[in-house]
């Protein structure tokens, strides 16, 4: 099963979400994960499917199998309390799966919320913690707010700032999360910092589609619409487990010894120049501010995707005066 999942070419399947949560939890059991790690990854990952983020759902699959056999993502990994102080809270998650650590990091932050109004969470050196918007439901559901500066790291870089062509920082997204009265509607933004997460141009590239212009820039900083500049030396219209991390190290490798940085392709950040600051700001919180690595080149770039999350969560009741 899983070599089929990693080599058949791309075809449209109908699938019932019940059954790609048994087949992807399945693969993650094989890869080594406990029943109820395995259970938390898959059950994010179609919940990402089902809500439009195809960018954050199964489509990891092969990566993060991978990324667990070569030895780069630590299955059934604990959780690290490092500092418990009071309202500040720092967690080592040593690799693991982000969807169970950020999952257990948070329901620390909101405990902790509860009993004396905020929190700050600082959770560094996780594996690839998935679609962010998803611990931001976590907070609202138990009536908090929460603000989430994430950064990612583990791999080169994947946006060129503002007028730049070439790659000098991460997706980076940006969260934040505001509760609602019983029955109504939380409001929540959950964004990359770039024009579009990369994920959404791996599932362009592996249709075999184009993308518009204005969302990436080829090896010479002109705008592009093909997706395969950001995976050149991958097949077009193949599932290759890992190909986004690999691609792209080994396209960096390459160029690095031809003394050529440019070969690969950029994303471009989000509003031009306010993407580009609001991805800075994620990387100095998400990055420096929990102790976590960061996109710069002398931090070690296994590869995988590593994300560092700085959050801040608090009653907004609280806060207001009530």
């Amino acid at each position: 099963l899983f070599l089929i999942f990693l080599e058949i070419e791309m075809s449209v399947v109908t699938i019932s979400s019940s059954q790609l949560k048994s087949i992807a939890k399945r693969l993650l059991m094989v890869a080594g994960s406990l029943e109820p790690e395995a259970s938390i990854v898959s059950a994010n990952l179609v919940e990402s499917n089902l809500c439009g983020h195809d960018s954050h759902g199964v489509g990891y699959l092969p990566e993060y199998i991978k990324t667990a056999q070569a030895g780069r993502l630590v299955p059934n990994q604990s959780l690290n309390v490092e500092v418990d102080s009071g309202p500040i809270i720092v967690a080592n998650a040593g690799r693991g799966y982000g969807q169970v650590m950020g999952q257990q990091a948070i329901n620390l932050g909101i405990s902790r919320a509860k009993e004396l109004g905020l929190c700050a969470v600082s959770l560094h050196s996780s594996h690839h913690l998935g679609r962010i918007g998803s611990y931001a439901e976590q907070c609202v559901d138990s009536g908090l707010a929460s603000i989430h500066f994430t950064n990612v790291a583990g791999h080169h870089p994947l946006v060129a700032p503002y007028r730049g062509t070439v790659a000098r920082l991460g997706t980076n997204p940006f969260t934040a999360s505001f509760p609602a009265p019983q029955g109504k509607q939380p409001i929540i933004l959950d964004m990359a910092t770039s024009q579009v997460a990369l994920g959404k141009i791996r599932n362009a590239f592996q249709s075999g589609n184009e993308v518009p212009y204005g969302l990436i820039i080829d090896h010479n900083g002109k705008d592009s619409n093909d997706p395969s500049v950001m995976f050149p030396n991958i097949q077009r219209g193949k599932t290759t487990g890992s190909s986004t991390v690999a691609s792209i190290n080994e396209s960096k490798a390459s160029s690095s010894s031809n003394n050529n940085e440019t070969e690969i392709g950029a994303l471009l950040s989000a509003a031009a120049h306010k993407g580009y600051g609001l991805a800075l700001m994620c990387e100095l919180f998400g990055g420096i501010a929990t102790g976590g690595p960061t996109v710069a080149p002398h931090h070690i770039r296994p590869p995988c995707i590593l994300n560092s999350m700085f959050t801040i969560i608090f009653d907004p009741i609280k806060t207001s005066g009530g």
